[in-house]
């Protein structure tokens, strides 16, 4: 019985590495290729592990409270800094982005970060 199975096993590989023809090529001519060549070469025989998107949802309220803190020095935002996004929070951000010629949504992004000078210089 195991001799059986090492047979079947035996021939299962063989049969998997044999080459494959191709019924036509551009120049209508038939070719062989092994049954495997579609993996890149190197590649493990391993699954492909999902990952996380690397999408911050929200910002922290560290985060909300210096956005805010930028916003009361610049002269818009009239409420202490609290760490909590609310309406008047929104309410300046779209002042100011009026002000700086950006979108005025009252969301933050990128430019009106670096406009605030919270973002990377670039």
């Amino acid at each position: 019985m195991r001799r059986l199975l090492t047979i079947t096993l035996f021939l299962s590989l063989a049969l998997s590495a044999a080459p494959v023809k191709n019924k036509a090529t551009s120049k209508g001519k038939a070719t062989t290729r092994k049954a495997s060549a579609s993996r890149r070469p190197g590649s493990k025989n391993r699954a492909a592990v999902p990952r996380k998107p690397s999408v911050q949802i929200a910002p922290s309220s560290d985060r909300y409270k210096e956005i805010q803190e930028a916003l009361v020095a610049k002269g818009y935002l009239k409420t202490p800094a609290t760490g909590v996004w609310d309406q008047d929070s929104q309410e300046a951000m779209r002042k100011f982005q009026a002000d700086e010629k950006l979108e005025a949504t009252g969301k933050l992004t990128s430019r009106t970060l670096i406009s605030l000078g919270l973002g990377p210089k670039q």
